[in-house]
């Protein structure tokens, strides 16, 4: 190599190191000579340095984008369980309610509360239809003997608490 620095330089540059360590130094020789080698020397390296924190801001947003990634997806996971749960609890409410209905002789669908209802135009309150009987001994008749044997006195008049047929002292379950 060649004891002038701008030869130094040049062939640092061909050589494809130009921008280490080595140059900065070369540079920073030569401006001490030159201001005009010593502004560039500066942009040179205020350019690395913006360079380099431009790479690392882009890394740290790939790593929050992998973070925030991954809590989405753990998020999705939880609310699919949640949903296949809830689907569950809904297939086996609905399975009670349409024995209940059954055994009442009520629509499934409404118990006569819809008068747009596709099964029973609102004509399906419990009564409505023949109740299955098998059904009703199993279901209703035992909540009806519990009420017989605890009922202490008669159902309060008209303007009293509503369906109150328990003493106020005793738990109906």
């Amino acid at each position: 190599m060649s004891a002038d620095p701008y030869s130094m330089l040049l062939e640092s540059y061909a050589a494809g190191s130009a921008g280490g360590a080595g140059v900065e130094q070369l540079l920073a020789r030569m401006g001490e000579d030159d201001p005009r080698v010593s502004l560039v020397s500066k942009y040179l390296a205020s350019r690395r340095e913006a360079d380099e924190a431009e790479a690392e801001e882009a890394a740290a947003s790939a790593s929050e984008a992998a973070a925030a990634e991954a809590e989405k997806q753990a998020a999705v996971r939880s609310l699919r369980r949640m949903a296949r749960s809830m689907y569950a609890e809904l297939e086996e409410l609905r399975g009670r309610n349409d024995m209940l209905a059954a055994a009442l002789g009520a629509c499934y669908l409404c118990w006569g509360e819809n008068a747009t209802c596709e099964i029973c135009a609102g004509a399906g309150a419990p009564g409505a239809a023949p109740p299955d009987g098998e059904l009703f001994r199993e279901v209703v008749v035992p909540a009806l003997r519990r009420v017989q044997r605890r009922r202490v006195k008669p159902a309060p008049p008209a303007g009293g608490p509503a369906g109150r047929a328990f003493d106020s002292n005793e738990n109906p379950n």
